[in-house]
């Protein structure tokens, strides 16, 4: 399938509908021999270039990210009719961030988390003694799945088409396992 500008722009635009219209993403982490865990958990975004969400290091997902830092992301609205699912999906590299990142990063974290009448969070809330980290999944991938009432139908989003999109690739992330992308 051929999808021509006016496409592009309009799927990223209706990407972006869906991840800035939901609160939840799905994670997907996996131990370094493929044994699969999914989580939902709170996020923040930047233009899809990275998610945040915060965590305790010691739950299941956060050990996994240390161990393998390939993860896959799904944000998605489950109250929509079936067939009707709009969702966007994304191939990342997962880190916890240092207490320098958490410094830079946790503001968006922060403001969003108000924007959903939560309270606002810094860099005190996610290191030293905390109990909580702040970790960022940048992004290598992305695909909104299309509202048209059929199967799965993925549609890619160029990623370096968005302003100021820093993304992982594999050139960045040594020990890369390609065959998802093929």
């Amino acid at each position: 399938m051929t999808v021509d500008r006016q496409t592009t722009q309009e799927s990223t635009q209706a990407a972006g509908d869906v991840v800035e219209a939901n609160k939840y993403l799905v994670l997907a982490t996996a131990t370094p021999g493929g044994t699969p865990w999914v989580t939902p958990v709170y996020f923040a975004h930047d233009d899809f270039a990275s998610f945040w969400w915060v965590s305790r290091p010691l739950a299941r997902h956060s050990r996994l990210i240390s161990m393998n830092p390939q993860v896959a992301i799904t944000v998605f609205d489950s109250s929509v009719p079936v067939g009707r699912a709009a969702a966007v999906y994304a191939e990342a590299w997962a880190a916890q961030c240092s207490d320098s990142d958490a410094r830079r990063e946790i503001g968006s974290y922060s403001e969003r988390s108000q924007q959903h009448g939560n309270r606002p969070w810094t860099v005190d809330d996610v290191s030293g003694d905390a109990e909580f980290r702040l970790y960022r999944a940048r992004t290598a991938r992305l695909w909104l799945l299309a509202d048209d009432g059929g199967p799965d139908h993925r549609i890619p989003i160029a990623l370096d088409t968005l302003a100021g999109a820093a993304r992982a690739t594999p050139s960045t992330n040594p020990g890369t396992d390609d065959s998802i992308n093929r």
